[in-house]
């Protein structure tokens, strides 16, 4: 009931107090783009025998819902990102039996999902007269990351962690039908775990879940939009995205249920990705 009610009062807000203060403007959009990223993962702090590196190109997609006021000051976006392909480990494998290091070269499966949603206030309303719009924003997000590794005994590993986004768009109309602009962003990170799937490899093992260190991330934007209808626009996305995470604790690899003398660790890392995204909006 309460859930019902929750989204009663959103809905409401959003197209009733929230509705723009004059007619003929469309202050929503649905947005659905292609994404091509290149994806640059290395492991830091660790022997250069021991670390794996992951480098590769991920094709994907992206949805949003905006909500622009236009003298109405309210920012709000609900994003969804999904990403998959395989990209080039070069490291060693860890076999957790003998708890020795193999040097090896393999392909990597990689599956990411990304879902965020954000409030804001927009300090100046796009006009006529006023062709620049500047928004500080907030909200939260969800990044979910399956990593399928290779070799002799593959397993994969997925790691899950949750941020707070603080953003400031800014955009300018350069006239009726192009616009440009920037966004920037810093990711506090929190929850930051992952788990391993030992059991991939034998069902005798556990999949033990370590937490690791959470550390600040960061995104820049270059949009550039072509509204080449009063209803439909053309967006290209310049991005580049960073994220790294601390080590985590040793944790214990049980056979059978039984404690074993093997342990593991996560080691520290750190994501650069450079992307590029192509899509369309609808305004509404």
């Amino acid at each position: 009931m309460a859930k019902r009610i929750t989204i009663a009062l959103l809905t409401f807000f959003i197209f009733f107090i929230a509705k723009p203060l004059y007619a003929g403007e469309r202050p929503h959009s649905l947005g659905i783009s292609f994404k091509y990223a290149y994806h640059d993962y290395k492991e830091t702090n660790e022997p250069e025998w021991f670390k794996s590196n992951e480098t590769g190109f991920l094709p994907g997609i992206q949805i949003t819902y905006n909500y622009e006021g236009i003298k109405n000051p309210l920012y709000l976006r609900l994003l969804f990102e999904y990403e998959e392909n395989k990209t080039d480990y070069d490291g060693g494998i860890q076999d957790v039996a003998t708890q020795t290091v193999t040097p090896m070269q393999a392909k990597t499966n990689n599956k990411f999902n990304t879902w965020e949603g954000n409030i804001g206030f927009t300090f100046k309303p796009w006009t006529k007269e006023q062709p620049v719009n500047i928004t500080v924003y907030t909200g939260i997000g969800y990044r979910y990351w399956n990593r399928g590794l290779g070799g002799q005994a593959p397993y994969s590993e997925e790691y899950t962690w949750k941020y707070i986004p603080f953003g400031v768009r800014a955009a300018y109309s350069i006239n009726e039908k192009w616009k440009g602009g920037f966004e920037i962003a810093a990711w506090f990170i929190y929850d930051a775990e992952i788990r391993v799937n030992f059991s991939e490899i034998d069902p005798n093992f556990n999949n033990p879940i370590a937490k690791l260190g959470n550390r600040m991330g960061w995104k820049i934007e270059v949009p550039i939009i072509y509204q080449f209808s009063d209803r439909w626009s053309l967006n290209f996305v310049p991005s580049y995205e960073n994220y790294s995470f601390g080590e985590s604790e040793f944790f214990p690899i049980t056979y059978g249920g039984a404690s074993t003398s093997l342990v593991a660790k996560e080691p520290d890392s750190r994501t650069n990705i450079y992307s590029i995204r192509l899509g369309i909006k609808f305004h509404f």
